[in-house]
């Protein structure tokens, strides 16, 4: 039988991570029953096969184009006794437009005797976080208020599902309930294996994690520290935290205990606002998978928040800031 995986992300919960270790490990995988296609040298994930559908950059874009590149992994791999694992954090994109048409792409992999979807989830203020730090790298972004203004009140935060159940519906448009796999990412990351074994687990591969190549310490794609960059962006705005403005923040924040860009009323008014969501979609599971909870570990007792750094912190990175400039 054949059988292929959707890993879907969502952002930020070690999919590039999965994709590097998968690609590394392509051919070691694929004598044990698991494919994992490699389409661009340019990426490990498959971002190139909905590049067009969700207006990725065109370096994500394959020369084949995605709807002969879907045809090609349907017409080769479709017939054998084989999984076959894509995997992109865009597949779970939510911006209207600019996001997959799960119905189209099951047609255009039609040969598979079964297609399931596997998609890792944190709690929304965890998610939140995530996003801001990722969105920082490129550009200035939303301060984090607006970034919780704006998932509170559409359920939705740049583009990406925020809410979970209307991701849930949304795929069960689509896909039978069993056939779509929900994982804990805060519970999955704590155990042995981590979140490469927890993929493995769902693929049905038996694998002894240690025999595979390890890609970045198996830590692709970190986050930075969350405060130092936030108190970066907000230095440089508005224009891109630049290096020197992150060194000296670094200097002196010292970045080396747990930090977190929300306050500590923002983290409880989103748990607030999406515990009701969070619920249902557990009952939603429950008959399919019992086991699944949305786990949300508590923080050091160390641990900065925004809210924490003082008039004192501002003053030393602009002596820092000023050390640079004029020495």
């Amino acid at each position: 039988m054949s059988h292929l995986i959707l890993h879907i992300g969502t952002h930020k919960t070690g999919s590039t991570t999965i994709q590097d270790t998968f690609s590394a490990n392509s051919k070691y995988l694929a004598k044990r029953g698991l494919i994992y296609p490699k389409l661009n040298y340019r990426h490990s994930g498959h971002h190139g096969l909905i590049a067009e559908s969700v207006a990725l950059p065109k370096t994500f874009h394959l020369e084949s184009g995605e709807t002969a590149s879907l045809e090609h992994i349907n017409e080769r791999y479709s017939r054998g006794n084989q999984t076959v694992f894509l995997s992109s954090e865009e597949f779970s994109r939510a911006e209207g437009g600019k996001s997959v048409n799960f119905a189209q792409l099951c047609k255009l992999l039609n040969g598979f005797d079964r297609i399931s979807v596997l998609c890792f989830v944190r709690p929304q203020w965890r998610f939140l976080q995530s996003i801001y730090l990722e969105i920082s790298r490129p550009r200035s972004p939303p301060r984090p208020p607006k970034l919780v203004e704006e998932a509170i009140e559409t359920g939705r935060c740049q583009g990406l599902h925020m809410d979970y159940m209307d991701l849930l519906k949304r795929l069960s448009a689509v896909f039978s309930p069993s056939d779509i796999t929900l994982v804990d990412f805060e519970a999955a990351r704590q155990k042995n294996g981590g979140l490469i074994a927890a993929a493995l687990a769902i693929a049905g591969v038996q694998v002894d994690i240690s025999d595979l190549k390890a890609v970045k310490n198996g830590h692709s794609n970190q986050s930075p520290h969350g405060v130092s960059q936030w108190a970066a962006n907000l230095l440089a705005e508005p224009y891109s935290a630049t290096t020197p403005i992150i060194k000296a923040v670094q200097k002196t924040l010292k970045p080396v205990i747990a930090s977190c860009v929300l306050t500590r009323h923002e983290i409880a008014e989103m748990n607030s606002a999406f515990a009701a969501s969070n619920q249902t979609l557990l009952e939603a599971r429950a008959a399919f998978q019992p086991e699944f909870q949305l786990s949300d570990p508590p923080l050091p007792n160390d641990c900065m928040f925004r809210e924490d750094v003082t008039i004192e912190h501002w003053l030393g990175i602009g002596r820092e800031l000023a050390r640079q400039q004029f020495s």
